[in-house]
């Protein structure tokens, strides 16, 4: 008998059983939020122990196990280009949760900026553009009176494309001096879900948080030979905090 390891990429059946623990969340979770990473490089296992570490530091620290930080992820290192790319992407109970991880995950490019996209405006008919500018400006008003940050230490650049189907304002935020993450939560505190989504991106790296689900099955496909050939093994569904061996969230 003759056995033949899959040179084919293929979606794992995992797959789908994920999403539908993503949408539990969302449904049973009034904060929840949801963070994908992205990153490209030439060492497999470096990129997939860039998230292993971040969750291993999670669970060093004393205060924030305490902070109960719960969710789901699933992670998968496409080998199909010549670099690998690796994709992770969690679901998360709060939008706190969201923000740890993504604070040590952008540690590892050290972005200069990051986009802002508020939640689809109702606005119809005639004069959308100018509707959409008027809408950003009292946005703005609002952040600087409210979080105590002047237009010199935070520069907010308008980057709004007007749309006929979702319009919504859009922002790049710059800072010389506050930390990006500093001012993503100032933003959440203030808006909450008024915001849909922040991304972080540099080069080979990306972090999105979103109040929208960002997982998408077609990036995340395998093949059983990569087992053979990279040599060491890894976790593709993991669940963490209170989720912890919970049948209805763990993927086994």
């Amino acid at each position: 008998m003759t056995y033949v390891l899959s040179t084919e990429f293929l979606q794992s059946s995992k797959n789908g059983q994920f999403l539908q623990n993503l949408e539990k969340i969302r449904a049973n979770y009034p904060d929840a939020a949801f963070l994908s990473f992205e990153c490209r490089g030439d060492d497999a296992r470096k990129l997939v122990y860039s998230v292993t570490n971040v969750m291993y530091a999670l669970n060093q620290s004393r205060p924030l196990r305490r902070a109960k930080v719960s969710g789901i992820r699933a992670c998968c290192l496409n080998t199909e280009e010549k670099r690998f790319r690796y994709y992770c992407d969690f679901g998360f109970t709060s939008f706190f949760g969201a923000s740890l991880i993504a604070s040590g995950l952008i540690k590892y490019f050290s972005p200069t900026f990051v986009d802002v996209h508020f939640s689809p405006a109702n606005i119809s008919g005639r004069g959308r553009k100018q509707a959409l500018f008027n809408l950003s400006r009292l946005y703005s008003e609002k952040f600087y009176s409210q979080s105590g940050l002047s237009k010199y230490s935070v520069v907010i650049l308008d980057v709004t494309e007007e749309t006929y189907i979702a319009p919504s304002v859009s922002w790049r935020i710059q800072s010389p001096r506050a930390d990006l993450l500093d001012i993503v939560n100032s933003l959440e505190f203030i808006f909450g879900k008024e915001i849909e989504q922040y991304d972080f991106y540099k080069g080979a790296y990306k972090v999105s948080i979103s109040r929208s689900i960002l997982f998408d099955q077609n990036k995340y496909v395998e093949r059983s030979i990569d087992k053979a050939i990279l040599g060491f093994r890894f976790k593709r569904f993991t669940s963490f905090g209170r989720f912890h061996h919970n049948p209805d969230y763990t993927i086994y």
